[in-house]
């Protein structure tokens, strides 16, 4: 498959480097929103029921911000947004409907989707903020708060469109290796974390590949470092070329690449190391492997990690041009690792 493994993967949130900012711009909008509604809007009276109501909502989204399950997080933050567009839904309902003055939060809803969702979710609660708010003025009496109603929509729709392509285009750029087009360090070390807890609930397993290209300084110094991150390019393209779409492919530093491959234990996995060892001999690319998975039911992915650099140590010690699979030793430290 040509260059699968170096696009962003369908099925990930576009703003992943953001994640740590999720929740709290949740419960901060949450809070403006809530805030908003109990006040009351400025020179305007509310339905003191239509508060409560609205308060209600946007005050369990609040306490669902905090659940620390970390299996339920996911599911939390995206019913987030759906339960605040409820709150203001709820508000703009029984306080004049396409004339309330709650009728601008759905903007703080929709804003938030954009930054922190994916595309997917954020289309569908722009749809449902649209929805809802094109419903409420079909019926108004005022011609032009029908106008106003359908101008707004249209130019919140706009800044939202705009604030998710741009998230989404700064987070390629935080997750991507300027010169390869890969996945970066940080970029792995978030997939590598998300797959070991999803592999811990659900028993399965997943190895790690870590792979360096040999004299890689000797290569520098006489031919330059043109020649050197040529190499690298090479060496990511034709990686890219043969791994799975569900596998992880990144740059990991320097003249080192890592791999994830999911749902795979150790033995095959050395097995596609070797293939890829020999793709790359065949393009003139010497390269060392090293292969570790988390079969060790108390190991962390840094233990997995770390395991997978010991192998490729020992791989470099061999001889270099080889695969070196796990196996219990003590750590050596990564500065001493043959080049």
């Amino acid at each position: 498959m040509t260059h699968s493994a170096r696009r962003r993967p369908s099925g990930r949130p576009a703003s992943s480097n953001l994640r740590g900012w999720r929740r709290p711009t949740l419960v901060g909008a949450t809070g403006v929103i809530a805030v908003a509604l109990v006040a009351g809007w400025p020179g305007r009276a509310a339905d003191p029921s239509a508060l409560q109501f609205a308060a209600g909502v946007a005050g369990f989204a609040a306490t669902a911000m905090w659940i620390r399950s970390s299996r339920r997080s996911d599911q939390v933050e995206a019913l987030g947004p759906w339960l605040l567009m409820a709150a203001v839904v709820g508000a703009t309902q029984f306080t004049g409907a396409a004339a309330s003055p709650y009728a601008a939060l759905y903007l703080v809803v929709v804003l938030y989707a954009a930054a922190f969702m994916p595309t997917g979710r954020f289309l569908l609660i722009a749809a449902g903020a649209t929805g809802a708010r094109v419903t409420m003025s079909i019926g108004a009496a005022d011609i032009s708060v029908s106008s106003e109603a359908g101008m707004s929509v249209v130019l919140w729709i706009s800044a939202s469109v705009f604030v998710h392509a741009l998230v989404r285009r700064l987070d390629n750029a935080a997750q991507t290796d300027g010169l390869t087009g890969l996945w970066n360090h940080a970029a792995f070390w978030r997939r590598l974390q998300a797959e070991h807890a999803r592999a811990r609930r659900n028993g399965t397993a997943y190895s790690v590949l870590m792979l360096d290209v040999d004299h890689f300084k000797a290569l520098n110094d006489k031919y330059g470092h043109q020649t050197g991150d040529a190499v690298l390019r090479r060496m990511a393209d034709i990686l890219g070329g043969r791994v799975r779409g569900s596998d992880v492919l990144a740059r990991y530093g320097g003249e080192e690449f890592a791999v994830l491959l999911p749902d795979t234990p150790q033995e095959p996995a050395a097995d596609v190391a070797e293939k890829l060892r020999r793709l790359l001999a065949v393009g003139g690319i010497s390269v060392s492997i090293g292969v570790a998975d988390n079969g060790d039911d108390a190991a962390t992915a840094d233990d997995v990690v770390a395991a997978a650099d010991r192998a490729l140590y020992d791989a470099k010690l061999a001889g270099r041009a080889r695969v070196g699979a796990a196996r219990p030793q003590p750590t050596r430290p990564a500065a001493l690792r043959p080049a």
